[in-house]
């Protein structure tokens, strides 16, 4: 699954709209912090054009999330919290050995509605030093000390709002109902 991200610098972490996602410099959570029933659906479906290489992604809403209508795409749902004004937190799951971990990105949609960003999508050095000096409802995860587990979806959005540099790359919406 890919998630929002301008090209995530890896292929394993992205934040939120979709692409394959394996667990190295994500922010994620042992269990689910945005569930279906409590997840908000602001659109229909979007098509976005990637910044990394053009490429279009369709997501359509489904009962329990959005899903990429793209041929070959196999990417888990995606939910959306919003948060604010245009701000949404991203969760998609993502299955590895030990059952599925769940990862995060905060997006935010320009108010014009013709594009988007992704923050904190992708654990940087600074967030984890930031992390290991003591983030309340954020840690190190035991199993990979360079992915941040998050144990509080408020204390994830106060963080990625405090870190977001606003010189993120932004996505092209296309098309948005």
């Amino acid at each position: 699954m890919r998630l929002l991200q301008q090209g995530f610098r890896s292929p394993g972490c992205a934040a939120v709209v979709l692409a394959s996602l394996a667990l190295a410099g994500c922010f994620t959570s042992e269990r689910p912090l945005i569930t279906a029933a409590d997840a908000d659906y602001p659109f229909e479906s979007l098509t976005y054009m990637r910044t990394d290489g053009g490429e279009e992604i369709t997501l359509e809403r489904a009962a329990d999330g959005y899903a990429p209508t793209s041929e070959g795409e196999t990417a888990d749902r995606l939910l959306l919290k919003a948060m604010g004004e245009d701000l949404y937190v991203a969760q998609t799951a993502a299955p590895n050995s030990d059952g599925s971990r769940y990862l995060y990105g905060l997006i935010r949609v320009a108010p014009d509605r013709k594009a988007f960003v992704v923050a904190a999508g992708m654990a940087e050095d600074a967030d984890l030093e930031a992390v290991r000096g003591g983030v309340p409802g954020l840690r190190i995860c035991e199993q990979d000390d360079d992915t941040i587990c998050i144990d509080s979806l408020e204390a994830y959005l106060a963080y990625a709002r405090e870190t977001e540099t606003g010189d993120e790359t932004p996505h092209t919406i296309l098309n948005i109902r």
